[in-house]
């Protein structure tokens, strides 16, 4: 049957109200008050899974664009028209939504309505910038480029005029943002007063954006405020179009505990009162009661529409329910006629009685029905009526036994590919490819590739059992998800492969790709593991248990695997690991992120072990430096014959912690192989950098064979900003680095080869300080950190500005933060201009004045070098 069958499911009732809303906005967006529509722009369609939604929704909306077919029973487009329609569709995510790439999503489909949105664009900019640091906008599609071509456009006509000759535009738009907070700040009132229709507070919203808006804290208020700008460049205009906004899945933000990306839908669809948004969901909104959740607008008198009884005026909410019989009929009739069925109109009602209105019925009683046509037999009436399990085992009895097998691995799977379900059952790739042609799967919307299942659908064949013809056991199930789990294995070692070959080709293109291959390569192993408890193989180092497990932390990157998991497991391992990803989780509360690390200790897999190591290293991410070396000294102490990685993390605490003298002192290291390391970690500290250096530049020319990536891309990126301040660097390598960083979207690698950058002179040294400062500050205290003050200094120092390095001085010893190993130089610098800052207890090796001397040379080496190369 043909995909777009559901196309023809009637709903007369449900485009009646969209008319009607249409109507009803239309009219609100053409009276005097130009609030009129704030709380008035909602339409709700709601009901239980399995009732053709989404169908819907996707229809309504090319309704309004006028690409339904002539013969459709709704007719011409709406009466009134509709300028242009964007779609957000949350089926997808675990109900997160990343504020950024939301907005993302509505500007550029609101491009196809008109090019420019100067005031938002700008803000917009600056808003990415912040939350998305060093990262360029997509550029994959066409929409995609005409966005950032907009974009910089934009901000070059602001400054056009005011420019030097010399002066390279940025390739990037995400460096737009750090250029009109950098050297060009003192034009801005002047030349930003160029975009129509500004508002009075716009310089105060892109000075928040800038500064309060960070990737740990993204700020759905000021995205409130900034989404309010795409109406400011309306008025500008003199526009007021009828602008649709379709939100399908909502159901999906109930997976959220927090409901963080209900709180933006809620603050967007207030701020932008101007566009009628048409959401499709599981459930009725809540926005219109005022107990049990915390939206930032919430109540009958703020949303009064969200109550009004059916029947009243539109935009308002409605249960939606099984189709009418007339519909069904309607759409039995359609696909009779469509594929010659020759179904009569006393079967049709049968059959429309017996569906109760469920769309998958009906999907799937055409699909039997043409099964019977195909091989010359009667379509009966017990062939295709019954209920929807009964339907589905009909529809099973009619497919050969090879595709049965594929649309239960696509049933375990949750979604697939064709060459992957053909690998696991063992069929050829036709088998699979016509499996997934049926009616029982449909196509990805973001990847055509890619096959999902519905979820009734899918919760009949995983609950069937084995009592039905050609059933599974829960032993098959069981064998199913190890065959997968064989085949990702091998997947998941090719893609990891690909992404080390484009790190040694340094082709930051190819780096990207592969590395979003491998988490999804992950992500279908997690459906598996989450879904069945399947045998996985085993992984290179022992102590992992499985290779699932190892992947979380020999991967390309761990916060990316957020979006592609599932939100729920079955399993006791796929929970663990859902744990571990929550206690990773940077936009987390750290208080709930250690929760979950601690909950992790406590489980019987190997998994728990990753969990207290990661546990650790938080604990030593806030300077919690007592709690981290306990946690070390347990793992250590369950196993004492273990290899020495606890014991090497647990020196390198004590170092971050300066306590180096028990490092020093200890006597098995003596003859350990890490004993290079660490010494050279302790001289480095101590003003003696020779031998950190080329440990690591050895390290690094061996290592992306033997080392896990993350740590390997962390490692260049602090040699390459050591590197600059001891012995110089190259322009190349620092672009080379930043490149690679933002492939792989590895923050402190990133904000390393900005450090370097403004060490060498390269590159715009404003933007890369605000870059810097934006991401390196502490998340909650606001206040200055390591790179930061490195950066700051070195600045200071090259231009002898005394005034500066008085108020980095006066900046630091005002705050209360622990400082990191990284303020040692800045310390010692500032220690011989007079500017003593509080003391951080040391156990230093030899006097503290020798380490302030040996800094000093080195500064004076630098400052040297940097002078003559100019």
């Amino acid at each position: 049957m043909a995909r777009d069958e559901l196309l023809y499911t009637n709903r007369n009732s449900e485009s009646g109200a969209f008319a009607a809303a249409l109507a009803a906005h239309r009219s609100r967006l053409d009276s005097d008050a130009s609030h009129a529509s704030q709380g008035q722009n909602v339409l709700v369609f709601h009901g239980m899974g399995g009732l053709g939604k989404t169908a819907l929704s996707q229809r309504l909306l090319e309704w309004a664009e006028g690409r339904l077919p002539a013969i459709e029973g709704w007719g011409p487009r709406p009466e009134t028209h509709v300028d242009a329609t964007v779609r957000i569709d949350l089926k997808g995510g675990d109900g997160k939504i990343h504020p950024a790439e939301l907005l993302y999503t509505l500007r550029r489909q609101l491009g196809a309505y008109r090019s420019s949105w100067p005031c938002f664009d700008i803000a917009f900019a600056t808003y990415w910038a912040s939350i998305k640091p060093g990262v360029d906008f997509p550029v994959g599609t066409e929409e995609d480029r005409d966005f950032k071509n907009a974009v910089l456009a934009t901000a070059g006509a602001v400054f056009e005029d005011s420019l030097p000759k010399e002066f390279d535009w940025p390739s990037t738009a995400a460096q737009v943002a750090g250029l009109l907070f950098g050297s060009l700040w003192s034009l801005f009132d002047r030349r930003i007063r160029r975009l129509p229709g500004v508002p009075d507070d716009y310089e105060d919203l892109l000075k928040d954006l800038r500064v309060l808006a960070t990737p740990d804290d993204p700020r759905p208020d000021l995205v409130e405020r900034m989404v309010g700008l795409l109406l400011s460049d309306l008025a500008a205009a003199d526009e007021s179009p009828l602008i649709v906004v379709f939100v399908d899945t909502f159901e999906k933000l109930d997976l959220d505990a927090r409901r963080e990306g209900e709180e933006l839908l809620n603050r967007i669809a207030w701020s932008l009162h101007s566009m009628l948004f048409v959401v499709t969901g599981r459930s009725a909104l809540r926005w219109a009661r005022l107990d049990g959740h915390t939206l930032p607008h919430r109540g009958g008198k703020v949303w009064p529409l969200l109550t009004v009884p059916p029947g009243s005026i539109e935009p308002r909410q409605h249960s939606v329910g099984s189709l009418t019989e007339t519909d069904s009929c309607a759409v039995l009739e359609h696909a009779s006629r469509r594929h010659g069925l020759g179904l009569d109109d006393t079967l049709i009602r049968r059959i429309a009685h017996s569906s109760g209105g469920n769309p998958k019925y009906l999907e799937i009683a055409i699909e039997v029905a043409i099964t019977y046509v195909r091989n010359d037999e009667a379509v009966t009436e017990a062939a295709v009526t019954g209920s929807l399990e009964s339907m589905v085992a009909m529809l099973f009895d009619g497919i050969p036994a090879d595709e049965q097998r594929v649309l239960r691995i696509v049933a375990l799977l949750g979604s697939t590919d064709a060459k992957l379900a053909a690998a696991v059952v063992g069929y050829d790739h036709g088998a699979a490819q016509r499996a997934l042609d049926r009616s029982l799967v449909s196509p990805s919307e973001s990847d055509s590739t890619q096959f999902t299942m519905h979820d009734s659908v899918r919760e009949i064949l995983l609950d069937a059992g084995y009592s039905v013809a050609n059933g599974w056991a829960d032993d098959d199930w069981i064998s199913a998800g190890t065959r997968a789990l064989e085949h990702v294995h091998i997947r998941w070692q090719q893609s990891i492969e690909a992404y080390r070959d484009a790190v040694r080709d340094e082709d930051y293109s190819a780096i990207a790709s592969t590395a979003d291959r491998a988490l999804r390569d992950y992500a279908i192993a997690m459906r598996i593991v989450c879904a069945v408890p399947a045998g996985i193989g085993a992984p290179k180092f022992a102590v992992y248990g499985d290779w699932v497990t190892e992947a979380l932390v020999f991967g390309p990157s761990i916060a990316g695997l957020s979006a592609h998991v599932p939100a729920r497991s079955r399993t006791d391992l796929g929970a663990a690991i859902l744990l571990f990803l929550a206690g990773k989780d940077i936009t987390l509360p750290r208080e709930e992120r250690e929760a979950s690390l601690q909950r992790l200790a406590g489980v019987p897999l190997p998994i728990a072990r990753v969990g207290s190591r990661h546990l650790a290293y938080l604990y030593a991410g806030g300077s919690e430096w007592d709690r981290s070396l306990a946690q070390w000294d347990r793992l250590i102490s369950e196993r004492p014959n273990a290899p020495k990685f606890s014991q090497r993390q647990r020196a390198y605490t004590l170092i971050s912690a300066r306590r180096y003298r028990q490092v020093h002192d200890e006597p098995s290291w003596s003859d350990d192989e890490i004993r290079p390391r660490l010494r050279g970690r302790i001289r480095y500290d101590h003003g003696k950098p020779k031998e950190l250096l080329e440990w690591s530049a050895s390290r690094l020319t061996s290592g992306v064979d033997s080392m896990n990536l993350k740590d390997h891309l962390e490692l260049a990126g602090a040699h390459l900003a050591r590197q600059a301040l001891i012995r110089g660097a190259s322009a190349g390598e620092v672009d080379a680095m930043r490149l690679r960083a933002e492939a792989a979207g590895h923050e402190a690698a990133l904000q390393d080869a900005l450090l370097a950058g403004i060490l060498i002179g390269h590159g715009s040294t404003s933007t890369a300080l605000d870059l810097i400062e934006r991401t390196d500050r502490d998340r909650s205290a606001r206040r200055i950190a390591g790179r930061t003050a490195l950066a700051r200094t070195a600045l200071a120092y090259l231009d002898d500005d005394q005034a500066a390095m008085e108020n980095l001085w006066r900046e630091a010893s005002e705050s209360a933060e622990p400082r990191t190993r990284l303020w040692i130089p800045v310390e010692c610098l500032l220690h011989s201009r007079g500017l003593v800052l509080p003391d951080v207890p040391a156990e230093w090796i030899g006097p503290y004045e020798d380490v302030v001397t040996r800094w000093v040379a080195l500064w004076e080496n630098w400052r040297l070098r940097r002078l003559t190369e100019t």
